[in-house]
């Protein structure tokens, strides 16, 4: 009886916990095994110490799947010895492959979660040639199903989330500079934005995921030249862009904090480099390229 006592606390307690956690809406999207299931399986960290990568990399991706994945105390994670009262947050996921069934979005996306949302494009870098046009429909895609859902709130909150969009981009300072010297950037941005960034506003942050990066393409050219196109995508779209590999874990650690910096950023801040493209790396802070 006494076991079983136990248990039901256990329960109880983690459920408890569990209920106080912030948990982010996060919209993966992209082709047909283009690496997201793989991406989603090392993003859930609870997973991490049981589950490989490279497996779940064979894993045939569904319609739209939906999967709840932990987030660690980093501190729990480095001792290996996690619990439920160790976590600091969950991601709701959604994992969309189809196009046709982009209406499909509005089940993943409600007016009232758009203010914890991100929004991930998954692109295979295996299959470089197809990486433009698939970046082009999604967007496209994304673009009418969230202005669908941003138009159901009100004229305040529509506001309130394009402007979120905006200040994140006038207001980013890179964690690896130190920004208490002055530069000659140091400059008032609180209106400025310039020409053809962020011309689309989607009301939610958006990054572009280049999956399998471990698998990328020899001739330099053509990386530099899906970089480039990449980057007038990002401009445009006040888009962050990485470059990931789920066999490996490159840069999965960084996605999980940037999109929990997104979701929440007074909660969780970004204390290093972020290693992503993001916009504002274009409005005069030179040409960084982090992989």
């Amino acid at each position: 009886m006494a076991a079983g006592e136990n248990l039901w606390q256990k329960i109880l307690r983690d459920c408890s916990v569990r209920s106080k956690l912030p948990v982010v809406n996060l919209l993966v999207v992209g082709d047909a095994e283009s690496g997201k299931s793989a991406l989603l399986s090392r993003l859930n960290e609870a997973n991490l110490l049981s589950s490989d990568a490279t497996d779940d990399a064979q894993t045939v991706d569904k319609v739209l799947a939906f999967k709840t994945l932990n987030v660690l105390d980093p501190r729990a994670k480095d001792s290996g010895d996690e619990t439920s009262e160790d976590l600091i947050a969950q991601i709701s996921s959604w994992s969309l492959n189809d196009l046709s069934l982009k209406d499909l979005i509005k089940i993943a996306v409600k007016p009232q979660t758009l203010h914890t949302t991100v929004v991930v494009i998954v692109l295979d870098l295996t299959r470089p040639w197809t990486i433009k046009n698939s970046l082009e429909q999604w967007l496209s895609a994304l673009e009418g199903q969230l202005l669908e859902q941003i138009n159901l709130l009100t004229p305040e909150t529509r506001n309130e989330l394009y402007t979120a969009i905006k200040q994140h981009i006038l207001t980013y300072e890179d964690p690896s500079v130190d920004h208490s010297v002055p530069t000659p950037m140091d400059v008032s941005t609180s209106d400025f934005m310039e020409e053809g960034v962020l011309s689309k506003n989607l009301g939610v942050p958006l990054v572009f995921v280049v999956a399998k990066a471990d698998l990328r393409p020899d001739i330099s050219v053509k990386v530099d030249y899906i970089e480039y196109t990449l980057r007038h995508f990002a401009i445009r779209y006040g888009a962050s862009l990485i470059f990931t590999s789920a066999k490996t874990g490159s840069n999965v650690d960084t996605l999980r904090k940037y999109v929990l910096h997104r979701a929440f950023p007074s909660q969780f801040k970004l204390t290093e480099s972020p290693h992503l493209l993001a916009v504002l790396y274009t409005l005069g802070a030179g040409d960084r390229w982090d992989n």
